[in-house]
């Protein structure tokens, strides 16, 4: 089983950067990213070195999100979130109350807590499975289907962008492969690709995967999230789960526009289609 940050993951690349080449980080869960646009004039080697800095952050928060959606917390990573730093930045209104909230519960944590967390998973994530709106249940197939139902088309369509970067599922992995937690794993390892790419000097293969990115956000998560946040603010009970949706909204959404700036003096960037192959 691969590793992400010593997480379970469920995707692993077959070809470019390996999904257990995750960057360690215990710095904070989610900021509004900010950097300067790609062909800007300036220091191109400081420029570079800066860009990859705020891209590891990047691959750190997607890949705290995708374990936070793909199960129970469990008392090693409520230890570590204890002990990250939560900005109190009001640059995004999502962010500062995903963090607001997530920091408020873990300073307040009690014996049970962890006890509280899974009931809250459960009751967020699983439901009664009586039928779609029974949970917040975390596929783009759910949200983007007219029955609210799983392996729809959506799954269909990761799945074929997966293939095309050389990426699978892991044996342990039963779940669909539009699950919320799987599509941010995705973009964690075109993260890594690209910073690796940036190091490697090849400047025109990082802006192809950092169009990639884009386009998946705008194909393939932020038409449905926003419904999917929706939904857990009305099942989730804990600060921390409330948390957490706000949280991954706001993240969402400054790093589409933090994408988008990079590309703001060039063509932007189409939408990735099904099909499209960026190689490595």
């Amino acid at each position: 089983m691969t590793e992400i940050q010593g997480y379970d993951a469920g995707l692993t690349a077959e070809a470019g950067l390996t999904a257990d080449e995750a960057v360690g980080s215990k710095g904070a869960p989610a900021e509004a990213s900010q950097g300067k646009p790609l062909g800007q004039p300036g220091n191109a080697e400081a420029d570079i070195a800066e860009l990859v800095e705020v891209l590891k952050k990047r691959s750190d928060t997607y890949a705290l999100l995708s374990r936070l959606y793909r199960q129970e917390i469990d008392q090693e990573l409520l230890d570590e979130m204890h002990g990250m730093l939560y900005p109190a930045e009001d640059i995004d209104e999502h962010i500062y109350n995903g963090n607001l909230f997530i920091a408020t519960y873990l300073s307040n944590l009690w014996s049970g807590s962890l006890d509280d967390l899974r009931v809250d998973f459960a009751r967020c994530f699983l439901g009664h499975g009586v039928d779609g709106f029974s949970a917040a249940y975390p596929y783009e197939s759910v949200y983007t289907s007219e029955k609210r139902l799983m392996m729809q088309v959506a799954r269909d369509e990761v799945l074929a962008v997966y293939r095309a970067y050389g990426i699978t599922k892991t044996n342990e992995w039963k779940e669909g492969e539009d699950h919320l937690s799987l599509e941010l794993e995705f973009m964690r390892i075109l993260n890594e690709r690209a910073i690796q790419a940036f190091l490697d000097g090849e400047l025109e293969k990082a802006e192809g995967l950092l169009t990639a990115q884009l386009g998946f956000q705008e194909s393939h998560l932020l038409p449905w999230v926003p419904m999917l946040v929706a939904d857990m603010k009305r099942f989730a009970q804990t600060k921390m789960y409330l948390g957490l949706a706000d949280l991954t909204l706001g993240f969402l959404r400054t790093d589409s526009q933090f994408l988008a700036d990079l590309f703001s003096d060039q063509q932007e960037p189409d939408a990735l289609d099904a099909g499209t192959k960026v190689e490595g």
